[in-house]
């Protein structure tokens, strides 16, 4: 896959937030819960191998200094708490980045980015990324660990949305008529309802709703908070499975 810079990043994440959005406002009461993540994740009878936790909004509509982005990272990280900080920045014309990367005890890494930025034509943003990382199989700090980006993004002030996902595999290869049926079995287990879905030979991925749960987003004009991507791992000889709330935000 080819990579792109944390510029585009922002770009890329303006657009999808419009699109998934449809133009209106998110509306969620609260976070979804880890636990229902937890939930949906068990019926699919995959090893947990990590998690992330992702939260993307426009800040501001100001074309900020790499000054400004570092102070207001360290803001947000008062109550974040990342330890072991690095500092990464980037100011080329309307091109600003400020990345402050760090971790917390148990093993999770975490990090701020905050991109400004302003295009030909169009008024300038400032995009914050909050996101935290766990690659292994204890993911047992799940909850914690998004109760506390959540805080951080109550006390700035800025919109609650949180992505958060878990992941792992399965032993073996399934065929698609089996990751059909893995899906269901999750769809069941937490009473939700298929929205739209992607199936190729490869690949299963649902995207559905649940009541379960008060945090949604749209997609058109329907509704979804949950989304479960099963995948062929060829060369490893396994099915790797995703489920995020309410959508997967890592590589599948």
């Amino acid at each position: 896959m080819r990579r792109i810079g944390l510029l585009g990043w922002g770009l890329f994440l303006v657009l999808a937030w419009a699109s998934l959005s449809g133009g209106k406002s998110i509306s969620a009461d609260e976070a979804a819960p880890p636990a229902f993540l937890e939930r949906a994740f068990a019926a699919t009878g995959a090893r947990a191998e990590g998690y992330g936790v992702h939260h993307w909004s426009i800040w501001n509509h100001e074309l900020m200094s790499v000054d400004e982005l570092r102070r207001l990272a360290g803001r947000l990280n008062e109550t974040l708490g990342l330890g072991d900080t690095r500092e990464w920045s980037y100011d080329q014309g309307d091109q600003r980045v400020f990345q402050l990367r760090g971790g917390w005890p148990g093993g999770t890494s975490g990090m701020i980015v905050l991109t400004s930025f302003r295009v030909e034509g169009r008024r300038p943003d400032t995009t914050l990324v909050i996101r935290a990382e766990k690659t292994g199989p204890d993911v047992g700090d799940l909850a914690e660990i998004h109760a506390r980006v959540r805080k951080t993004l109550e006390k700035a002030g800025t919109g609650p949305r949180l992505d958060t996902c878990l992941y792992g595999s399965r032993d073996g290869r399934m065929s698609e008529a089996e990751r059909r049926e893995l899906i269901d079995r999750v769809l069941q287990a937490v009473r939700a309802r298929e929205v739209e879905a992607l199936r190729s030979p490869q690949v299963t991925s649902v995207s559905a709703y649940s009541p379960q749960v008060k945090a949604y987003i749209w997609t058109g004009n329907q509704k979804m908070n949950l989304q479960i991507a099963v995948h062929d791992d060829a060369y490893g000889k396994k099915t790797r499975v995703v489920v995020g709330t309410p959508i997967v935000t890592v590589e599948y």
